[in-house]
């Protein structure tokens, strides 16, 4: 889906359990800058809390170990897309964004 979106896209992949992920959710989500920074990508989140075989099948194929892990596709799907795994924060996630906004 996010290949055929057309526009540049963010994958998350988040659990319940997931300690890291419970911070990003409070402390980076909430961000209005990271908010404004994310509304024009096309967002998937993947939550793994009860992984399904299909859930596996996608971490397989985006090379995902486990959560929190946000994949950052460019549009365009020439360029490598950008990858943030483990603890990161807001400006991480705004630097990300904004690589994906400029088209690299």
């Amino acid at each position: 889906m996010a290949r055929s979106a057309g526009k540049a896209s963010l994958v998350y992949f988040t659990a319940d359990w997931c300690v890291s992920c419970r911070s990003i959710d409070r402390n980076v989500f909430s961000s209005s800058d990271v908010a404004n920074a994310l509304a024009p990508l096309k967002t998937f989140k993947v939550d793994l809390t009860n992984i399904s075989p299909e859930q596996r099948e996608l971490m397989r194929e985006l090379n995902v170990v486990g959560p929190p892990t946000m994949i950052f596709l460019p549009s365009d799907r020439q360029q490598t897309g950008r990858r943030l795994v483990g603890e990161f924060g807001t400006d991480d996630v705004l630097k990300a964004a904004a690589a994906m906004s400029n088209g690299a």
